[in-house]
């Protein structure tokens, strides 16, 4: 009787061991998703809703540039400080903001070489954009700047020039077209962290790309 009393008692300290060891268990996974929710609720939905209100924000601006401009607002030649003016209303309290220029003015012409163009323009880069028709040992020029050597076959090529002011000089035969752009900006980008921008194109005399800086102090 003695024995079986002992395997009893063992019987149930073993249940007793078993429950506890359970409910250890049933705790920590408890800690865990706590641990788990919490970490969802103070570091991964701030970012998602941090996201959405750029999302917003960026929208926003956008639709506000595009109403100016149905208005007659908002026109190629525009200086920077007088496009924050108009936009200063749309933009929320509490947001800061700058404005960026960037105009393009494009000059179309067709070569027929040997032939040479002069340009007098004043911007901060320029660029060539050739559509090669026709070449037979043709070479390009800007300035001291080859371009295109010896060429002999139909091409595009573009590139980037070392100014806006020069002779752009065709030798040799060919025959073709050619973009002279030159690009003129205004304003600066702010030196700050968690930057967002919008950009909005405007047509004119010059296409002009503005782009509106957004931040929160």
């Amino acid at each position: 009787m003695a024995v079986v009393s002992l395997l009893e008692e063992l019987a149930h300290l073993k249940k007793i061991s078993d429950f506890r060891r359970k409910g250890f268990v049933y705790t920590l996974e408890a800690v865990i998703a706590a641990t788990l929710f919490m970490t969802i609720i103070l570091v991964v939905l701030p970012g998602i809703q941090d996201q959405s209100l750029d999302r917003g924000l960026q929208e926003s601006v956008h639709a506000s540039m595009e109403s100016l401009d149905m208005a007659g607002e908002l026109e190629a030649g525009m200086s920077a400080s007088e496009i924050e003016a108009e936009l200063d209303p749309y933009i929320p309290p509490g947001i800061s903001y700058s404005v960026k220029l960037s105009e393009l003015d494009t000059e179309t012409r067709r070569f027929n070489a040997p032939e040479e163009f002069s340009f007098s323009e004043e911007g901060d880069r320029a660029e060539l954009k050739l559509w090669i028709d026709y070449a037979d040992d043709l070479t390009v020029t800007f300035q001291d700047e080859t371009i295109v050597e010896n060429h002999d076959s139909p091409d595009y090529i573009q590139g980037e020039l070392s100014g806006a002011d020069g002779d752009l000089s065709f030798t040799g035969d060919g025959e073709g077209r050619f973009d002279f752009d030159v690009y003129t900006s205004s304003g600066e980008t702010p030196d700050t962290e968690n930057l967002r921008s919008v950009n909005y194109i405007i047509s004119g005399e010059k296409i002009t790309e503005i782009q509106v800086f957004l931040w929160q102090e």
